[in-house]
């Protein structure tokens, strides 16, 4: 563990937190419950992150144009390949791509690709 008093980091050694996805039970998220997530942290655990979490798309799910208007949200691809709409302009998505919606950013994904589609998903308050 890090000495906090010496690093300065006084508030992230009190968030630290060990775990593995593996663990972690999936649930539906809003958009699509048949589309998985394994929710890391929740709203009000990490200051202004409203979630982090890592969802799996099937091959042939997606989820519809929608947005957000009090947060950013990050999506990191870690496997699969598959398409980001991002207001209205298509982005192909693979692993190690990111992308970054701002609030009211119309945004949808859709994994398009023979594999499931993995990616960790931060939302972040405006």
């Amino acid at each position: 563990m890090i000495d906090s008093s010496k690093s300065g980091m006084g508030l992230y050694k009190e968030l630290m937190k060990h775990g593995c996805i593996s663990d972690i039970k999936p649930i539906g998220t809003s958009h699509d419950p048949a589309i998985k997530k394994s929710v890391l942290f929740r709203n009000g655990e990490i200051p202004h992150v409203t979630q982090v979490a890592q969802a799996v798309f099937l091959p042939g799910q997606h989820v519809k144009a929608h947005s957000h208007e009090t947060m950013y949200e990050l999506f990191i691809c870690s496997q699969g390949e598959g398409r980001v709409i991002l207001n209205n302009q298509e982005h192909q998505f693979h692993e190690g791509d990111f992308i970054l919606c701002e609030p009211n950013d119309t945004h949808e994904v859709i994994n398009d690709g023979q594999i499931d589609l993995v990616m960790t998903v931060f939302g972040i308050q405006k």
